[in-house]
């Protein structure tokens, strides 16, 4: 990826195209022809040339085209309801461009400000300035994504995500993250969220924290339903009716879900009964050191079943204890029987247990996904390890807009997850490698925050040519280029310079692109 420029126009209508192309140039940077001082400008006041900063935004940008996430929102939360107003998909989109490339800070009470000097529109691939993107258009825009259901919304969106990724999901698992409201160092007011690491919940609901659960994918860890709440409403008592409603929601997206993979000690019959009104089994791993292990061993199998009985209250910490509901439950126990596959199974425990019985047996690869090692603690909001979210007085004044807002920070999560697949994928299958920050190594695996700080330290800049109507792309490193270029078209167009220049004299002579039209 080198430096690169393009014209809107050549031949005998070049003249005319670009006196178009300068008019919408002049209107976007209108503000740099109001008495301007900077020495880089000519004497007449108007701009040689300008800078519109991409850094991030189009890495964020790639992976909703490749999620296909506009179309999957305008299902979801119909234009059509909302006459005159900016579509959902649009302020979605903006939201969670900001959200990953503005991170570890992004603010949301003022979008405009961000996107000042950045081609917003040829991100948003729609003519709608920066501008537009007042407090008032998002807080409507979350009173209509709250009246419609965050949960139900976002499970469309990851429908989409993971049917466009071509992933198929086949066993999910609980996750969750918690956003803790601060207060403004500015203000002083309570205008900020900071999410907190995953597994770090508070106990109690008293400082007003709000608790984000969520139900992912056990393969990638990427969440596929999301319900926000205080820390009190996900306490294990409250787990039946979370999955009551998510489990549903996610057997009409993802068909092919089987099994809900849960740790042993919040096991309830409840939770049994969420899980097999969604024709879900449940899956749980048990430490070898739980007698009731002992016992399965040496029960005696029926048909490749066996009923969990006379376990005692000190078996195990479960909640099997005594209990004689669960002890007729009947589980099917699924065992590595040969070297192959015991290399295969998690080291603390040799085998799985899907209760709701399975009605068929699954390659063991795929049951024992969802307990792949992995570490105890991680960050679901992933695209920085401080992030602060000031999100203003408007979308934090009552509790529906909470959960909204919330929603969009799911989304975050989502898009961010997906950039880090694809691009780990992309490295891997190319066999690239990334410098770490001191540059003594080379990463070969990095991680989303660290892709995005290689990002905001390369200043990848669109420039903009007033006296001959070019736009240009300088230089980027040679590692991003190529990480762009595996990655694929959709992420790459947003670093070319061909795009902003197609986008740009579309709006001049008031034709569409390719991507509009098919939307």
């Amino acid at each position: 990826m080198t430096a690169d420029t393009a014209s809107p126009a050549n031949g005998k209508d070049a003249a005319q195209a670009h006196d178009h192309l300068m008019r919408v140039m002049r209107e976007k940077f209108k503000d740099l022809f109001k008495d301007t001082k900077n020495p880089l400008f000519t004497l007449t006041g108007a701009p040689e040339l300008v800078s519109e900063y991409l850094g991030f935004a189009g890495i964020a940008a790639g992976t909703m085209d490749y999620l296909g996430m506009d179309a999957a929102l305008d299902r979801a939360l119909p234009p059509k309801d909302a006459p005159g107003s900016i579509p959902g998909s649009t302020l979605l989109r903006a939201l969670v461009t900001e959200l990953l490339s503005a991170a570890p800070a992004p603010d949301l009470r003022e979008p405009r400000e961000y996107f000042a000097k950045m081609p917003l529109e040829a991100f948003l691939n729609r003519d709608i300035p920066a501008s537009a993107l007042t407090k008032d258009a998002i807080s409507r825009f979350l009173d209509r994504v709250q009246a419609y259901g965050p949960e139900r919304i976002f499970t469309a969106l990851s429908g989409a995500a993971f049917k466009n990724a071509g992933l198929t999901v086949t066993s999910c698992r609980l996750g969750s993250a918690e956003f803790a409201l601060w207060e403004d160092p500015i203000t002083g007011s309570g205008q900020a969220l900071m999410a907190i690491r995953e597994g770090k919940r508070s106990k109690s609901s008293e400082n007003g924290d709000l608790t984000l659960l969520s139900l992912t994918d056990a393969r990638t860890r990427i969440p596929l339903f999301a319900l926000s709440g205080t820390a009190a409403d996900f306490q294990p008592e409250k787990l039946p009716e979370f999955l009551r409603l998510g489990l549903p929601l996610l057997k009409e997206q993802f068909p092919d879900l089987r099994y809900l993979a849960l740790e042993h000690r919040v096991f309830t019959p409840e939770i049994l009964a969420a899980a097999q009104e969604s024709g879900v089994s449940i899956l749980m791993k048990l430490p070898n050191t739980l007698k009731c292990v002992k016992s399965l061993r040496e029960a005696d199998f029926a048909d490749g079943f066996v009923s969990i009985a006379g376990l005692g209250r000190k078996t195990c910490r479960a909640r099997f204890c005594g209990n004689t509901e669960i002890s007729r439950i009947k589980v099917q126990l699924i065992l590595a029987e040969t070297e192959e596959d015991a290399e295969k199974t998690p080291k603390v425990s040799r085998f799985v247990i899907a209760a709701a019985g399975a009605a068929d047996h699954a390659a063991l690869e795929e049951i024992l996904a969802p307990f792949a090692e992995s570490p105890a603690s991680r960050d679901m909001w992933r695209i920085s390890r401080d992030p602060r979210i000031f999100a203003g007085s408007l979308l934090l004044s009552n509790l529906d807009r909470r959960n909204a807002l919330l929603m969009i920070l799911a989304a975050g999560m989502l898009v961010a997850d997906f950039t880090e697949y694809v691009m780990k994928n992309a490295m891997e299958r190319e066999n690239l490698n990334m410098p770490a920050p001191d540059h003594r190594v080379n990463l070969a695996s990095p991680g989303i925050a660290r892709f995005k700080e290689l990002t905001d330290n390369s200043r990848i800049c669109m420039l903009f040519f007033f006296n001959t109507g070019n736009f240009m792309l300088p230089e980027v490193p040679d590692i991003f280029a190529s990480i762009v270029v595996a990655m694929g078209e959709c992420w790459l167009r947003y670093y070319q310079s061909k795009t902003y220049a197609d986008f740009y004299s579309g709006l001049a002579a008031g034709e569409k692109t390719a991507k509009q039209e098919a939307g």
